[in-house]
């Protein structure tokens, strides 16, 4: 199921990001595609810093490093970003897959492997827009349900 959102600035980008945040659980795949600058690095750095609750915490992009993890008591958040791979097979070898299973993961232009946008419980699809950014997000249907709660508290 599809979702839409408009975004007009970095605080509303921030709110947005903390209102997904409430739906997300080990075991979820977030993936976050747009163009440069369109807000994906700070949708992850928000949503990391609100699971540590840490609004302070540094949380620089991976693009060099390709991945970032943050340990929390019981899951690890694990942030990728995929910018600078082009094959499949170095894709596959920052075993993302597999560190799903019990973990938060936020990938960064997926596009560079399609599979993983297939499995993305949460994918956000981001857009320049006059005045401020476009945002979709679609939900896997397992997933819809969390997702219309959370949104529903944080509107209460």
């Amino acid at each position: 199921m599809n979702f839409s959102f408009f975004l007009e600035n970095e605080e509303a980008t921030k709110l947005f990001a903390q209102h997904l945040t409430l739906s997300l659980k080990p075991g979820d795949l977030v993936t976050l595609q747009g163009d440069l600058g369109t807000g994906k690095s700070t949708i992850a750095r928000t949503i990391i810093q609100t699971l540590t609750n840490d609004n302070t915490m540094d949380v620089p992009s991976p693009t060099f490093t390709l991945v970032q993890s943050y340990q929390l008591p019981q899951f690890e958040i694990i942030h990728a970003d995929l910018y600078r791979l082009s094959m499949a097979e170095e894709i596959d070898e920052l075993g993302l897959h597999e560190a799903r299973e019990k973990n938060i993961l936020l990938v960064e232009w997926p596009e560079r492997n399609t599979a993983l946008l297939e499995l993305a419980t949460f994918a956000l699809t981001l857009h320049y827009k006059e005045h401020g950014r476009h945002v979709t997000l679609r939900s896997a249907q397992h997933a819809i349900e969390r997702l219309q709660q959370s949104f529903a508290i944080r509107t209460f």
